[in-house]
């Protein structure tokens, strides 16, 4: 669960992101960005001088009735300077942890749904310096990881260049799995909860935030930058909430060694696959959108969502392994006779990387990462079969609660990873809500890679 105080929600305004096990209530078919039926939350607040109770009715965030979890939101005004915030029961009340938005300016943001078992490291490498060069700033829900990328992305923390957000998972100690199970029963990894957690987060700081893969790039095509395009999209478009992007396709080459890598390389390699993608990602407008998930379901009364034609998002679907091999002809845009991308920015993204590699110590790095995959593709395959594959053919009958608990990853104790843990809270029931929360989580190398 997690709590900010965001001034754009009205003034002294609480809001409140939770996963919530609805059970068989038939308020599970509530549509996404609707109020779930008479279902409410009371909450105190107090500022040392004051105190106050108000309810807040609960929103649906998950759009669909796959998994036995879906996320929920509210929000609820206090007062100045609250001090102590409680979920108010029939028989009890819990204090609800809270933290304050980022105030340090963004143009933009790039949230990422939740990684686990990472491995990609030549995806990210691209990725943060491609954002970087066109003005967004990366914030990284982390569940596990290699170890070696894990200090790559810690180096590029300390530049400035991204945030590490631990992300740990939906836990509710002493609770039988079989009254609610949250790793078998909540989506990728609690990704909706992640989303509206990191627009809340930055609300106050940034004009657009936008919710990707790491394995999604987009290169601005209407603009120099991703403010000034999003702006020229939305200027004549009132109350738009979400700039919709399709995602394309796109093999690649890619080394092995981290020694040998080359962000110019990397991207002059870039080729459309023409195998047409049906997802799409989402930027949101921070002024109209509190909630999201990461497609367009659930914008604000009034608002609306626009279908960009004129730019696409870049998939990094294919790899293809070659060492020692430089790519000097530039990438295409989709199938056309235009450059993806100018062969400036290209140099200057290369010499971004270089940079780094020469003055923040990444240069130790490079040859720790791993050289092969070692869960990527049974995990792209295991998704695919089980999720992408029915959802793109239309039998939404056959999907099961998508995310890695339906996957089987290998037991492997000489892959070294760090894993999110946290300290969950055991509570006293209460009704009609008992509220679980975790505190203090670090990143540990005594779980392993995969998914708990």
């Amino acid at each position: 669960m997690v709590k900010q105080i965001i001034s754009s929600l009205g003034n002294n305004a609480l809001a409140l992101v939770m996963s919530i096990n609805l059970g068989k209530s038939e308020d599970i078919n509530v549509q996404a960005g609707k109020r779930i039926n008479d279902l409410k939350i009371a909450i105190y607040g107090n500022n040392g001088t004051s105190s106050m109770v108000h309810d807040a009715y609960l929103m649906r965030v998950t759009p669909h009735d796959f998994c036995e979890m879906i996320t929920v939101f509210a929000s609820v005004t206090l007062m100045p300077k609250l001090k102590l915030a409680r979920l108010v029961s029939d028989d009890g009340s819990t204090e609800i942890p809270f933290s304050l938005p980022s105030y340090d300016k963004q143009d933009v943001v790039t949230c990422f749904s939740p990684v686990y078992v990472y491995e990609q490291w030549q995806n990210f490498l691209l990725a943060v310096h491609v954002y970087k060069k066109f003005g967004a700033f990366m914030h990284i829900y982390l569940i596990s990881c290699i170890t070696s990328i894990f200090k790559l992305m810690q180096r590029y923390e300390t530049a400035g260049y991204l945030r590490i957000q631990p992300w740990n998972r939906v836990n509710f100690p002493h609770v039988p799995p079989h009254v609610v199970d949250p790793f078998v029963g909540i989506e990728f990894q609690n990704q909706a909860a992640a989303h509206t957690d990191c627009l809340l987060r930055y609300k106050e700081a940034a004009q657009f935030v936008m919710f990707l893969d790491l394995d999604n790039i987009i290169i601005p095509r209407i603009a120099p930058t991703y403010v000034e395009e999003f702006q020229r999209l939305t200027m004549e478009k009132p109350r738009i909430a979400y700039l919709v992007y399709d995602q394309e396709s796109y093999a690649f080459v890619a080394p092995r060694k981290g020694r040998a890598f080359s962000v110019e390389s990397m991207l002059n390699s870039l080729r459309y696959t023409r195998e047409k993608s049906t997802i799409s990602r989402v930027i949101a407008d921070t002024r109209h959108v509190n909630y999201t998930w990461i497609y367009p379901n659930s914008y604000s009364i009034g608002s609306d969502y626009y279908k960009v034609t004129e730019n696409t998002i870049t998939h990094l679907d294919v790899i293809k392994w070659r060492n020692h091999h430089k790519y000097q002809q530039q990438s295409m845009y989709l199938n056309s006779a235009e450059p993806l991308i100018s062969a400036e920015n290209v140099i200057e993204i290369e010499q971004d990387f270089l940079t780094m590699v020469d003055q923040h110590g990444v240069s130790d790095l490079l040859p720790e990462l791993p050289e092969r995959y070692h869960y990527t593709n049974n995990l792209s395959k295991c998704l695919n079969d089980n999720y992408y594959r029915h959802l793109k053919h239309g039998n939404v009958g056959k999907i099961r609660c998508p995310g890695p608990q339906v996957c089987e990853f290998p037991k492997l104790p000489n892959v070294m990873c760090v894993h999110v843990n946290a300290t969950h809270v055991v509570m006293v029931k209460t009704s009609p809500i008992t509220f679980y929360f975790s505190t203090n989580p670090y990143f540990t190398t005594d779980i392993g890679c995969r998914p708990q």
